[in-house]
Protein backbone atom coordinates (compact mmCIF):
# COMPACT_ATOMS: atom_id res chain seq x y z
CA UNK A 1 0.00 0.00 0.00
CA UNK A 2 1.69 3.17 -1.27
CA UNK A 3 1.11 6.40 1.47
CA UNK A 4 0.27 9.63 -0.48
CA UNK A 5 2.57 12.04 1.85
CA UNK A 6 1.51 14.98 -0.22
CA UNK A 7 -2.10 15.19 1.55
CA UNK A 8 -0.66 14.43 4.87
CA UNK A 9 -0.38 17.25 7.30
CA UNK A 10 1.81 17.02 10.77
CA UNK A 11 0.71 19.62 13.40
CA UNK A 12 2.78 19.42 16.70
CA UNK A 13 3.15 22.60 17.41
CA UNK A 14 3.04 23.79 20.79
CA UNK A 15 -0.27 25.34 21.44
CA UNK A 16 0.90 27.79 18.42
CA UNK A 17 -2.00 27.14 16.26
CA UNK A 18 -2.58 30.31 14.43
CA UNK A 19 -0.88 32.95 13.26
CA UNK A 20 -1.94 35.36 15.96
CA UNK A 21 -0.42 32.52 18.64
CA UNK A 22 3.01 33.09 16.53
CA UNK A 23 2.72 36.73 16.91
CA UNK A 24 1.72 36.51 21.11
CA UNK A 25 5.35 33.96 20.91
CA UNK A 26 7.45 37.05 19.07
CA UNK A 27 6.26 39.65 21.27
CA UNK A 28 7.39 37.09 24.45
CA UNK A 29 11.14 36.98 22.17
CA UNK A 30 11.26 40.61 21.28
CA UNK A 31 10.73 41.02 25.65
CA UNK A 32 13.57 38.73 25.97
CA UNK A 33 15.43 40.67 23.53
CA UNK A 34 14.81 44.23 24.83
CA UNK A 35 14.98 42.94 28.67
CA UNK A 36 17.40 40.30 28.97
CA UNK A 37 20.26 41.19 26.87
CA UNK A 38 23.69 41.69 29.01
CA UNK A 39 26.81 43.66 28.76
CA UNK A 40 28.77 40.60 29.92
CA UNK A 41 26.74 37.58 28.42
CA UNK A 42 27.02 37.46 24.94
CA UNK A 43 25.65 34.16 24.66
CA UNK A 44 22.12 35.42 26.13
CA UNK A 45 21.70 38.09 23.74
CA UNK A 46 22.48 35.97 20.95
CA UNK A 47 19.73 33.71 21.88
CA UNK A 48 17.32 36.03 22.07
CA UNK A 49 18.22 37.47 18.33
CA UNK A 50 18.04 34.29 17.03
CA UNK A 51 14.37 33.22 18.62
CA UNK A 52 13.09 36.48 17.52
CA UNK A 53 14.52 36.60 13.84
CA UNK A 54 13.33 33.13 13.87
CA UNK A 55 9.51 33.87 14.71
CA UNK A 56 9.79 37.23 12.76
CA UNK A 57 10.92 35.29 9.63
CA UNK A 58 8.73 32.28 9.91
CA UNK A 59 5.39 34.66 10.78
CA UNK A 60 6.41 36.84 8.10
CA UNK A 61 6.59 34.34 5.32
CA UNK A 62 4.50 31.22 6.63
CA UNK A 63 1.73 31.65 8.62
CA UNK A 64 0.43 34.66 6.75
CA UNK A 65 0.54 32.92 3.11
CA UNK A 66 -3.14 33.40 3.57
CA UNK A 67 -4.98 35.63 1.01
CA UNK A 68 -6.43 37.51 3.37
CA UNK A 69 -3.18 39.54 3.98
CA UNK A 70 -1.86 39.34 0.20
CA UNK A 71 -2.68 42.64 -0.52
CA UNK A 72 -1.49 44.79 2.51
CA UNK A 73 1.53 42.27 1.70
CA UNK A 74 1.88 44.01 -1.59
CA UNK A 75 1.33 47.52 -0.65
CA UNK A 76 4.82 48.23 1.34
CA UNK A 77 7.29 50.03 0.65
CA UNK A 78 10.63 48.47 -1.20
CA UNK A 79 12.60 50.02 1.86
CA UNK A 80 10.25 47.87 4.14
CA UNK A 81 10.51 44.90 2.16
CA UNK A 82 14.39 45.16 2.15
CA UNK A 83 13.53 44.80 6.27
CA UNK A 84 11.99 41.43 5.55
CA UNK A 85 14.37 39.88 3.28
CA UNK A 86 17.20 40.76 5.90
CA UNK A 87 15.17 38.97 8.62
CA UNK A 88 14.70 36.08 6.31
CA UNK A 89 17.48 35.62 5.05
CA UNK A 90 19.50 36.06 8.59
CA UNK A 91 16.87 33.41 9.89
CA UNK A 92 17.40 31.34 7.15
CA UNK A 93 21.44 31.99 7.76
CA UNK A 94 21.21 31.04 11.51
CA UNK A 95 19.03 27.62 10.58
CA UNK A 96 21.18 26.27 8.31
CA UNK A 97 25.33 25.66 8.04
CA UNK A 98 25.44 27.17 4.47
CA UNK A 99 22.91 28.87 2.55
CA UNK A 100 23.03 28.26 -0.94
CA UNK A 101 19.74 29.56 -2.82
CA UNK A 102 18.38 32.73 -3.73
CA UNK A 103 21.55 34.72 -2.61
CA UNK A 104 21.02 37.39 -5.47
CA UNK A 105 17.88 38.33 -2.96
CA UNK A 106 20.06 39.10 -0.12
CA UNK A 107 19.96 42.10 1.39
CA UNK A 108 22.19 41.82 4.72
CA UNK A 109 25.70 42.98 4.42
CA UNK A 110 27.18 42.32 7.98
CA UNK A 111 26.12 41.06 11.16
CA UNK A 112 27.55 42.41 14.28
CA UNK A 113 28.47 40.01 17.59
CA UNK A 114 26.61 42.19 20.23
CA UNK A 115 27.91 45.38 20.86
CA UNK A 116 26.94 48.95 22.45
CA UNK A 117 26.36 50.81 19.18
CA UNK A 118 23.69 53.74 20.69
CA UNK A 119 22.48 55.33 23.43
CA UNK A 120 19.69 52.52 23.83
CA UNK A 121 21.96 49.95 24.23
CA UNK A 122 23.44 51.47 27.54
CA UNK A 123 19.39 50.98 28.33
CA UNK A 124 18.86 47.54 27.26
CA UNK A 125 22.63 45.44 27.24
CA UNK A 126 24.52 44.92 24.05
CA UNK A 127 22.25 44.61 20.71
CA UNK A 128 23.39 42.92 17.16
CA UNK A 129 23.59 45.39 14.34
CA UNK A 130 23.14 44.07 10.53
CA UNK A 131 24.06 46.33 7.86
CA UNK A 132 21.82 46.82 5.11
CA UNK A 133 22.63 49.40 2.44
CA UNK A 134 25.72 50.40 3.89
CA UNK A 135 23.89 51.38 6.95
CA UNK A 136 23.78 49.67 9.88
CA UNK A 137 21.11 49.13 12.68
CA UNK A 138 20.26 47.26 15.97
CA UNK A 139 17.87 44.43 15.26
CA UNK A 140 16.10 46.05 18.98
CA UNK A 141 15.74 49.02 17.16
CA UNK A 142 14.75 47.55 13.93
CA UNK A 143 11.91 45.43 15.91
CA UNK A 144 9.71 48.84 16.07
CA UNK A 145 8.70 49.17 12.78
CA UNK A 146 8.52 45.37 12.23
CA UNK A 147 6.21 44.76 15.52
CA UNK A 148 3.94 47.78 13.73
CA UNK A 149 3.78 46.05 10.47
CA UNK A 150 2.57 42.59 12.21
CA UNK A 151 -0.09 44.56 14.49
CA UNK A 152 -1.54 45.58 11.01
CA UNK A 153 -1.30 43.32 8.74
CA UNK A 154 -3.10 40.81 11.30
CA UNK A 155 -5.82 43.46 12.63
CA UNK A 156 -8.60 42.35 9.87
CA UNK A 157 -10.54 45.36 10.62
CA UNK A 158 -7.26 48.27 9.76
CA UNK A 159 -7.72 48.84 6.15
CA UNK A 160 -4.89 49.27 3.87
CA UNK A 161 -5.32 52.89 4.21
CA UNK A 162 -4.17 52.38 7.55
CA UNK A 163 -0.55 51.04 7.24
CA UNK A 164 1.14 52.75 10.29
CA UNK A 165 3.68 55.32 9.75
CA UNK A 166 6.53 53.04 11.25
CA UNK A 167 6.09 51.00 8.20
CA UNK A 168 5.18 53.64 5.02
CA UNK A 169 8.11 55.84 6.00
CA UNK A 170 10.57 53.05 6.58
CA UNK A 171 13.95 54.09 6.26
CA UNK A 172 17.06 53.09 8.00
CA UNK A 173 18.83 55.57 9.85
CA UNK A 174 21.44 57.02 7.99
CA UNK A 175 24.97 56.28 10.14
CA UNK A 176 24.83 58.31 13.34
Amino acid sequence: KIDNMANRKLTLNFGINNEYDLFNKLKRDLDKLLNEASIDDHTKTIDNTYNFLITAYHLSYDWTKNVKYKRKKEIIPEAFKDLLTAIRFLANCSKHRELTNNLNENTVENVTEPIVGNYWDYMYGNQVYITINRIQESISILSEPLMKYFEWLLDDSKTLDEMPDEVKNFRLMENK
